[in-house]
Order: structure tokens, then sequence, then C-alpha cells
């Protein structure tokens, strides 16, 4: 998807998958630095690589699928030391020896950026290496070797491109580290793109920002930026995001590869007209939407007091400013909190961490101080008592043992009633509550069915209503349960048991988003649930979801 994006103008034929997931493209960050000079190399980023692919090769479902494995360095040195340390991991585990032996149709490989040219394998790390030479540093170099060459962007392109199922990018950096006003090399700026496109999904595509695309607009803009600069920001004129034009972008201090905020520098001519400030709207709109804060400037308010005018913009990016650095701050708290002894009140639900490991025990909610915690109980009542919120695994149907039931020709046939309805218990049984359209493609895909059209549908649906629960979502969506008793008695989370059982926001019931919720003490709170639920990226759609639910339950 990217490559197709980026360098063959959306042209290439691509085929659908029967398996969909938002993206077979994962983002991995490690606190690793990059050792310039002699070494060259990325010994934390190394060493990730190795650890995921001794946990690959070693886990039964990879091996069993027939799985491959390729890793991508963009130099030699990097190249060298994955293999130094893959050869410990051999002599370690000796049970992945036989994924290297080059008898082999495809064995596990490590090729750097200019030898790479040919290979595929269905799994493929890509480690980057390159990164900050100090631990923390918010600042690093734009050389990345041979990306930095004449053509570096053809490179890059093979690279990410020899992956047939499932992509891992190892970097030490996130993409904002990666300040595209400094390198002018195409495949550098491809590079942020792609870590962004493997960090959000297919979404980052629309939203690149791309740097600065001209000279200033105007003499007014002009004279802004530098008021600003003086007062000590970083200001790039004409900023591009998909098909807008920002008119100064403000680098943010602490991360120079991202922007802290947009200035648009208008006058009051244009934005007299009615046409021009409905336009404006939907312009200001999509921009925000594309993660952009927006601050206005008027040509007129400048004119008559420059002075105080670049006081009131310097004190809105200085607030700005200090909300970023709060939520980073807070982020960076909740990634390094345990739980700690408190009580709180969630969606107007009290809970409280209690030291007692017994299933039973009944706790009245005191403002008394509670000893140090050993497990998290959730009340299910505002009367006060509590019970347990219990972790399990999500795993997708597996069919195997009623595939000699199944029958794609009999599927409308009334006498096919009793078979069709003991296949959707069967999914209920290991997926409920699960959402009515995910139930309808799980028994239409056992069949051999690859759409889930009205028919479907409707057959599925009406056999489930006879004996189960269908509950309409808080927010959207429609649920399906075993029985009405279980949502009232819902007390559990579940988490993917493989990478393969993964689930979207918009496929988990809000019961079970608002248990994880009552696990959270600080932070992001969607983020959080999203992690604890092993979502693997969530979306503004995702986000808005979560928040609705927390919100809906807590007006209930």
């Amino acid at each position: 998807a990217f490559s197709n994006h980026r360098y063959y103008d959306s042209n290439l034929i691509t085929f659908p998958a029967a398996e969909t997931r938002a993206s077979a493209v994962e983002w991995r960050r490690v606190d690793g630095v990059y050792a310039k000079g002699k070494g060259r190399h990325n010994q934390a980023e190394a060493e990730a690589i190795v650890n995921e692919t001794v946990k690959r090769l070693m886990d039964p479902a990879f091996v069993a699928a027939g799985h491959t494995i390729g890793i991508i360095t963009l130099n030699t040195d990097q190249q060298r030391l994955i293999n130094d340390l893959l050869d410990r991991a051999r002599q370690q585990f000796p049970q992945i020896e036989p994924f290297f032996q080059h008898d082999i149709a495809e064995p596990v490989v490590v090729k750097n950026l200019e030898t790479v040219q040919g290979d595929e394998r269905d799994l493929i790390m890509l480690g980057i290496g390159y990164g900050p030479t100090e631990p923390g540093a918010q600042v690093m170099s734009m050389n990345f070797g041979p990306l930095n060459k004449e053509g570096g962007w053809r490179r890059l392109n093979v690279a990410i491109t020899r992956a047939r199922r499932e992509m891992l990018v190892f970097s030490s950096f996130d993409s904002a580290m990666v300040d595209l006003n400094r390198t002018n090399a195409r495949a550098v700026r491809d590079l942020k793109h792609f870590i962004e496109f493997a960090q959000r999904g297919p979404r980052a595509l629309a939203e690149a920002v791309r740097g600065s695309v001209g000279g200033y607009d105007s003499p007014f803009e002009e004279a802004v930026a530098q008021g600003l600069r003086r007062k000590g920001w970083q200001v790039v004129p004409q900023i591009g995001v998909s098909r807008f034009r920002i008119d100064l972008g403000v680098v943010h201090p602490d991360r120079p590869g991202d922007y802290l905020v947009g200035v648009e520098c208008d006058g009051a001519t244009y934005h007299s007209a009615a046409t021009a400030r409905d336009r404006d709207k939907v312009r200001s709109g999509i921009l925000k939407g594309l993660g952009w804060n927006l601050v206005r400037l008027w040509s007129t308010e400048w004119w008559i007091d420059k002075s105080s005018a670049l006081d009131r913009l310097h004190a809105s990016l200085e607030a700005l400013l200090e909300d970023s650095r709060s939520i980073a701050a807070a982020r960076v708290e909740s990634e390094k909190s345990t739980l700690a002894p408190h009580l709180s009140l969630v969606h107007n639900v009290p809970f409280a961490v209690v030291t007692d490991h017994s299933e039973d025990t009944d706790l009245s909610m005191t403002d008394t101080p509670i000893e140090p915690i050993t497990e998290l109980k959730i009340a299910k009542s505002f009367v006060g008592w509590v019970t347990p919120a219990i972790k399990g695994e999500y795993r997708v149907t597996d069919f195997t043992n009623v595939g000699d039931r199944i029958n794609a020709e009999a599927f409308y046939s009334p006498e096919y009633d009793a078979v069709l309805a003991d296949l959707i218990a069967h999914v209920l049984a290991q997926e409920a509550p699960i959402l009515d359209s995910l139930l309808v493609q799980r028994v239409a895909r056992a069949h051999g069915f690859q759409r889930t059209g009205r028919l479907i549908r409707e057959r599925v649906l009406d056999l489930t209503e006879q004996k189960h629960h269908l509950r309409n979502d808080p927010v959207y969506g429609q649920f399906v349960w075993h029985s009405a008793n279980d949502v009232a008695a819902w007390n559990s989370y579940r988490v993917p048991a493989t990478v393969d059982d993964g689930r979207s926001v918009e496929e988990i019931a809000a019961e079970e988003l608002l248990t994880v919720a009552a696990l959270i003490s600080a932070g992001d709170m969607p983020l959080e649930i999203a992690k604890t639920l092993g979502v693997k990226r969530l979306t503004s759609a995702a986000r808005e979801r979560i928040e609705n639910v927390i919100k809906t339950m807590s007006d209930l």
C-alpha cells in the first residue's frame, strides 16, 4: 500500500486478501542508540530483532504455518552484529538451528539494503539502526547511510516490498524526530512517512506532512515569521499536508520533526466573503482532523498594534507547548507507573485496590487507607460490593472439530437449521460477546462464502435471535451474547491469544471496554485501554468510541 501510494501513483494492480486487518506493517520502538564511528551499529535494536526472531521460530503456530523470516539492515555493520547475535542464539536454542540451514527453501536470512534485492520472506524485520547517539536525545543526525545517496528511495522501496505476509519496523526514534527541514533526501522523507504508516496504518498516507513547499505567500507572513523567530520559535513557511497548505508551521521545540502549531495569516478582505468563510471552515476542520493545532492572526490586528498581536500569539504558543508537555509527561508517567493503592471513580462505578485473594469476599467502599495491592477488584453496582475482574484469552473460532457437519449447499435449507444453530453456538462459546457482523462473517467464511450479503446476514441472525441475546451497543453496533444474564454479570476482559487473534476497538463490546477502564488509574485512558486489550493501533475512530462508551455509561 505504501509503495503503491508513494512510488507508483496508485497504479499497481493489487489483489484482496481473504483475511483482512488494518495493516500488516507494525512499528516497534526500541530504546537504543546508534554508535557512530568504528561501530556504526545499534546494539539494543539488534537484540530486539534477534529476540523477536527466536520468539517466532519457537512459536508452534508460526512454525506449523511454514512461515519464513528475513531481516534487513541499512548498513553492513548492523548486519554483522545481528548475524553474531543470531549465532549465539542458535547455540543457546538448538531447536531453531534447522531454520538457518541452506538446504531448505527459504532459511532465515540477514541482508543489508544493498544486497536484499530479489529476496522475499513471509515476515520481514527492517532495522533502521541509525538514530540518536545519546540516550534520551531529542535531536539526531539526518544521515541514514544509503538512503541519503542518489536513488536512495529505490533502495527503500525494495526493502519495504520484501514481505509476503507481515513486516516489523524497528527504530530507536519515532517519526517526529525526522526533521524534513534539515534534509532534502527523498528517501529520508519517505522513511519518516513509512514509520508513520507502520505506526498508524493507511490513514497516515493522507496525513503525511511534507515540509515546506515554497516561500512566503505575502510580506505579512514573512513579518510574522520574523517576529516569532525573535521570540525564540523555529518557523517554516508554507507547510504541505495533503492538498492544503499551512501558512507558517511552528516547529515543536521537543520534537524537531513535528509541528507544535500551524499559524494562519489571514486578511480581512478574503474572509469577508460568505463562500470563503464556509470554505475556510471546511479547510480548518480537515486540518484539525489531521492532527493540527491552528491559531489565526489577522492582518488588521497586526498592522494596528504589531507588538501586542505578536505577544498574544507568543502567549498562545506557550500555552499550547505547556499542554503538549503535560500530555507527554502524563503518558510517560502512565507507562512507568504500576497500580498504586487508591480509591477512584470510573464511569460513576467505585472501585478499590484490595489485598484479599478470595473470590467471594465482599468489601464495603470506605475512605480507610488500603494496604499494598495484590489484586484489583471492580464494583459492578452502586451498592459498593466488588467482584474480581478476570483476564482471559480471545481466540478466533476454530471450526476444525465441526468441519464435517458444514454443508454450504444446504445453507438456506430449513433442514439445516439445527446444524447452523450449532455452528452459531460454537462461535459464541469461543467469542461471545461478539459484534453481530463478525459472527455472520465467521459463519459465512466457514461455509466458504467470501461475501456476507443481506440474505446470509438475515439467515444467521434470525437463528441467533431464537436462542441468544442481541444487544444494541450503548454507542454503536450490535453485539451477540449467550443470554441477557451474561450482560449483567460480565466482569472479564480478553487479550489476543496470538497475533492473528487481534480485535479492533469497534469489535469489542462496551462492557469489556468498561471493565478495562476500571483498571486504568492514570494517563491517556483510551490509549491504555487499547494497549491492555492488545489493540495494535488506536485510530481516531477507536479513541472516539472508547470515550463515548465511558461518557455514555457514566451518564446512565
